[in-house]
């Protein structure tokens, strides 16, 4: 199991589920703030280093690190093969090749100040952000192209989002103390 522990400002590994065992840990600068975890087709495991502009990463050899600029939030593995994150910053989603260890693509989120944080692939085979300032989720496709849905609560603050296996989207709004439910 791997983790990001963005108040310790570490990345690491535990092999078993116990508490305070650790087979391997990775301590980052206290300015980094690591945020999600993805495991990227090269099978090396990233990490948004949101308070420094740049991707971590984890491979046989050690770890290295990716300077993307912006502020990375949220981070998976996209059905194309490359890495995708929400830059909270710049308010964009951007898509990262981990064979060259390049950002490819820079997606403006139509709202301003969007904020997105959270990211995940739907069962569409497109990717699904939450939009915490403009109080939306937001679809975009491996192609860019972008929709965005807004939700039923008046400045809920969206952040965390999750797909359930029947292809729904889960969210929490932060700000309205509820959870929301998008169905496709």
């Amino acid at each position: 199991m791997w983790y990001a522990g963005n108040t310790g400002s570490d990345v690491g590994v535990q092999d078993e589920v116990v508490q305070s065992q650790r087979s391997s840990r990775t301590t980052v600068s206290a300015a980094t703030f690591p945020v999600g975890l993805a495991v990227a087709s090269d099978g090396n495991v990233y990490w948004a280093e949101s308070g420094k502009g740049a991707l971590g990463y984890a491979f046989s050899g050690g770890t290295g690190e990716t300077s993307v600029g912006g502020s990375p939030n949220g981070i998976v593995s996209g059905p194309d093969g490359n890495l995708w994150y929400a830059d909270s910053s710049q308010s964009q989603i951007v898509q990262f090749s981990p064979a060259s260890k390049t950002v490819i693509n820079r997606y403006l989120i139509p709202s301003m100040n969007a904020d997105p944080i959270g990211i995940v692939v739907g069962n569409d085979g497109a990717l699904w952000f939450s939009e915490t300032k403009a109080n939306k989720v937001g679809r975009i496709t491996v192609s860019g192209a972008i929709t965005e849905y807004p939700i039923p609560s008046a400045a809920g603050g969206v952040q965390g989002i999750a797909v359930a296996p029947d292809g729904s989207i889960w969210l929490t709004e932060a700000l309205a103390g509820k959870i929301a439910r998008l169905v496709y």
